[in-house]
Order: C-alpha cells, then sequence, then structure tokens
C-alpha cells in the first residue's frame, strides 16, 4: 500500500518503540530487553538471514541527539523498518503514540507494526491505538 521514503544513510535502527510516557518504565525495560536478546541458534540455522543480535531499538529518550525533538522523532522513525507499539489505556490517550503510528503509516506497511500488550485489553487498547486517523 505505502512506498517507502528515501532514508538519510545515517544510523539505522531494528525497530523504533512508541509508549507512553506513563508506561516509560515498562519501555525502558522492554528496550534493554530487546536489544539484549540473541536469536536462538535453531531458529537462525532455519532462517540464516535472522542476526544474532538484535541490534539498536529507538528510543526517543536514548537517541535523541541535538535539534528539533518532532524532526528527530520523524527521523528515527524513518530509519527504522519495525515500530513497536507498547499498547496500553494510556497509549490509547496519547497524541504522541498517535503521531508516530501514523508518521510511521506514511512510509511502512501495516504489517511492519508490532503490537506490545503492556495492559488493558486487546479490544480496548490495540485495536484503537492501531485504528489511527
Amino acid at each position: 500500500m505505502n512506498t517507502k521514503a528515501s532514508v538519510p544513510k545515517e544510523k539505522t535502527f531494528s525497530a523504533f518503540l512508541s509508549y507512553s510516557r506513563k508506561d516509560k518504565l515498562y519501555a525502558w525495560w522492554l528496550h534493554h530487553m530487546l536489544e539484549g536478546y540473541t536469536v536462538p541458534r535453531g531458529l537462525r540455522r532455519k532462517r540464516p538471514d535472522l542476526p544474532k543480535h538484535i541490534s539498536m531499538i529507538f528510543r526517543d529518550v536514548e537517541d535523541l541527539g541535538p535539534g528539533l525533538i518532532p524532526d528527530k522523532i520523524k527521523d528515527g522513525i524513518k530509519r527504522s523498518p519495525k515500530l513497536i507499539v507498547v499498547c496500553s489505556p494510556h497509549a490509547v490517550e496519547s497524541k504522541w503514540v498517535s503521531e508516530e503510528i501514523n508518521i510511521f503509516k506514511e512510509s511502512h506497511n501495516d504489517k511492519d507494526i508490532i503490537p506490545v500488550l503492556r495492559s488493558g485489553s486487546r479490544e480496548t487498547t490495540y485495536v484503537r491505538v492501531r485504528a489511527t486517523r
């Protein structure tokens, strides 16, 4: 559906982590668990295209340098092939989570959005978070 936009040849991330500020401790934990994850050897044998480790996950608190914050976030989203969304009632209410999903959808496919259910139910969080705009 969407065509991928050209992205600068700078640092590339495995994914962009979108979350409500009210879920920041969970997002911090998830970020560190993912970046420290080792893909099982048996799975890598079946899928040689998989890396040994998940590389960098963009999380705004750790990966924003100087510059305008919205521009840095947009750039991080565009340089990430996947969007991980921490789904919770807080995420449903978050303007930023909604905006990050919309920015991602401009240059990526919906299938590249990975929901992680933090709290609530699929019906009350994931469906509403995903159905932005």
